[in-house]
């Protein structure tokens, strides 16, 4: 009887790969499969690093006060630039999805997180009596329709009346059009500590005030969670799982989609990337391709 192959170690899946798949699959590949080099952007680090010390100012029992955390925010962005600009020292490479240079929107990226991380403190401060943050960045994997499925909750909150609401912070000018992320969310919380949140938020983050209008405090957008069933999330993870291992991938190409895409140069969608760098790439479509091309450059 002959020797039977051994399964492939499964992949594991996460929220944010199923959006970017949903959002532009050739920007999906591109990004995870074929593994391009992705072009830096300021507003990456302004969400890293306002997330870092908003975490960091709850954990400390919100004993750290606003100068401290905007010097710690400071720190966390200008570590993170500075890593990137070692791999790309060239500001006219960095995206910034406009007409300014690439050094302007990093400083202006900086004013902005300081101004978030302030106006949070404010926000949480205002509200002590109706919630409190429980955890903070709480790594979970958990089975979703025999699709393994790994995160980071943002925050788990409790409520005055002792209900438990998950949590995500949106640093950007937009917050998803669903609350698919939240309900994933809710399905680990309900894992792990055997509680069912009934409720979740996205936390958009505050805005300073700019040329084009006042600014923005920071606001929570609710969710009932109870609007997703457990069926629907397995179904779209099952569907996402299937798609993705047989290399199924669409382009959505969208107006000025380029000036914010990291890949937009390998993209294969004619007037979108360069035909000489997308060409490279064209091929990958499932992650063994990618082991291959991989293995035959380093013999």
């Amino acid at each position: 009887m002959g020797m039977v192959a051994p399964e492939p170690p499964r992949i594991r899946r996460s929220v944010s790969q199923l959006t970017s798949y949903a959002q532009c699959g050739e920007a999906s590949r591109l990004q995870k499969v074929a593994k391009v080099p992705q072009r830096p952007a300021s507003w990456f680090h302004l969400g890293s690093a306002a997330h870092h010390q908003i975490e960091a100012y709850e954990n400390s029992g919100r004993e750290l006060t606003v100068a401290e955390s905007i010097a710690g925010f400071e720190v966390e962005y200008d570590r993170l630039v500075a890593a990137d600009l070692v791999r790309w020292p060239d500001w006219d490479a960095w995206l910034t999805g406009g007409r300014k240079g690439g050094q302007q929107d990093m400083e202006d990226r900086r004013v902005i997180g300081a101004y978030q991380v302030s106006d949070y403190i404010r926000y949480a401060e205002e509200n002590a009596a109706s919630w409190r943050i429980i955890a903070s960045e709480v790594k979970f994997e958990i089975d979703i329709g025999g699709v393994e499925t790994l995160g980071f909750i943002d925050q788990i909150a409790q409520r005055a009346d002792g209900s438990i609401q998950v949590r995500d912070l949106k640093g950007g000018s937009t917050v998803p059009g669903s609350a698919f992320q939240l309900a994933v969310y809710g399905l680990a919380v309900e894992r792990y500590m055997g509680v069912k949140p009934s409720a979740a938020a996205f936390v958009k983050l505050a805005r300073p005030a700019t040329a084009r209008g006042k600014a923005k405090p920071t606001t929570e957008l609710e969710h009932d969670l109870s609007l997703w069933s457990r069926d629907q999330l397995e179904r779209m993870f099952r569907n996402f799982d299937r798609a993705e291992s047989q290399g199924y991938y669409l382009a959505d190409p969208r107006d000025r989609c380029e000036m914010t895409c990291t890949v937009a140069d390998y993209c294969t969608i004619p007037g979108k990337g360069f035909p000489e760098h997308a060409a490279k790439f064209a091929h990958i479509l499932k992650r063994e391709d990618y082991f291959a091309t991989t293995k035959e450059v380093a013999a």
